[in-house]
């Protein structure tokens, strides 16, 4: 899926600020008028291209707390910061605090996904970006709500935007293979509740 450069301009400069420049963020009404020149699913995609941004944000920022705040505060951190968004409707903020808790929540199974096929470079050895990236990318894969490749592209951009030079083929390369992986566990599980729904045979 292409994404025009106005859509992602938008997404990545202008909605769901969460940072110091909040102070020389463009006035409402001229972000109004830069949705003004998409079309209604051009500002659907650059909503939802805002919201991973936001997503990411927020649990490379909780990667940054002490281990000791972890995860008794993560909770009430990601509720309290969503809160301060101001253009960040009840539906997506409901959507980015489900993403982000359940990302944090569902980390280590992450991050050991990531080191059986990359095992020369652990979490540990990753730029925080990438492992938020990734963590994130990752709970959406397992949960199979989006399609992978737009998950993965996605990604990939935003690796572009906000991560090294080499994170973009590094996270493009992970996720390619962790889809496969994750498309044929969805289709196990899928088909295990087909099963269920059998009527049994007589005993």
């Amino acid at each position: 899926m292409s994404v025009r450069r106005e859509v992602r301009e938008l997404a990545y400069e202008h909605l769901y600020a969460l940072d110091d420049r909040l102070g020389m963020r463009r006035p409402v009404f001229e972000t109004m008028a830069m949705e003004g020149l998409l079309t209604p699913d051009e500002r659907l995609i650059a909503h939802s291209i805002a919201a991973r941004k936001l997503a990411m944000q927020m649990l490379y920022q909780l990667d940054q707390q002490p281990v000791a705040r972890q995860p008794t505060g993560a909770q009430q951190d990601v509720l309290s910061t969503l809160g301060q968004v101001d253009d960040l409707g009840p539906m997506q903020f409901e959507r980015v605090a489900e993403l982000v808790l359940r990302a944090y929540r569902t980390r280590h199974e992450s991050d050991l996904a990531m080191e059986r096929l990359a095992p020369t470079w652990p979490a540990s050895r990753q730029p925080a970006i990438d492992r938020a990236i990734l963590r994130m990318s990752h709970a959406e894969l397992v949960e199979a709500s989006t399609p992978a490749r737009v998950v993965v592209n996605e990604a990939v951009e935003l690796a572009k935007r906000f991560s090294t030079e080499r994170s973009p083929t590094f996270i493009n390369g992970l996720l390619g293979k962790l889809m496969p992986r994750e498309a044929a566990r969805g289709d196990a599980i899928e088909s295990g509740n087909r099963d269920q729904d059998k009527p049994k045979p007589p005993v």
